[in-house]
């Protein structure tokens, strides 16, 4: 079984995940070397070989600048790839990023139904779609205590992307049910041991 989590920055994924390996049987896919980031996007390509050339066409596609090019191709091209191909060898399996938290993360403009619905059909589904719900303002106080990897490019780019992204959510969200994937929704406004205490039931 393999759990993916999506949520805004700061609605507590990856501290979640974490929580859960420590307290269940699943484990957090990870990847430990460069050499296996390669070898299990080549499984990948091989299994998927139009999803990969699509989703690398919407990273081009997306990428205004060639330091954001790179960003986005390591971390939310090859990393998801091989994460989602290292999680196949698990019995129970979490993502505390993956496909689906590309949609906040590939887009630097807030997107159309049309156009989201055009892309969520090219990703992966896992067998059970979490969705972290928290208000924008809890999120945004999470992440001033901790650094952004974005914050690189800028507090005008922050600005843009973040609109983007408060945006986006709210349109995926909205319109979960058209995108043919099981889910659940969670309130994570909370702490992650009561969100973990809501989700053993689930995982069990």
């Amino acid at each position: 079984m393999i759990i993916e989590l999506f949520g805004l920055p700061g609605s507590g994924k990856t501290t979640l995940a974490k929580t859960i390996e420590a307290r269940t049987d699943f484990r957090v896919a990870k990847v430990s070397s460069i050499s296996e980031l390669l070898l299990l996007n080549l499984v990948f390509l091989m299994k998927h070989p139009i999803r990969f050339a699509v989703m690398l066409w919407y990273i081009i596609r997306n990428s205004p600048n060639r330091r954001l090019f790179y960003y986005k191709f390591m971390n939310l091209f090859l990393h998801h790839n091989a994460k989602y191909q290292k999680a196949l060898r698990f019995q129970n399996a979490i993502l505390d990023q993956g496909y689906f938290q590309n949609v906040l993360s590939v887009f630097e403009r807030r997107l159309t139904l049309k156009e989201l619905q055009r892309y969520v059909r090219f990703l992966v589904r896992p067998d059970m779609l979490v969705v972290l719900s928290v208000p924008q303002s809890v999120a945004q106080e999470r992440v001033k205590q901790r650094w952004l990897p974005r914050q690189e490019f800028g507090d005008a780019y922050m600005k843009r992307w973040r609109d983007a992204v408060e945006m986006n959510n709210k349109l995926l969200k909205e319109n979960i049910d058209k995108f043919g994937v099981k889910h659940i929704v969670i309130d994570a406004a909370r702490s992650v041991n009561d969100v973990c205490e809501e989700m053993l039931p689930i995982l069990s």
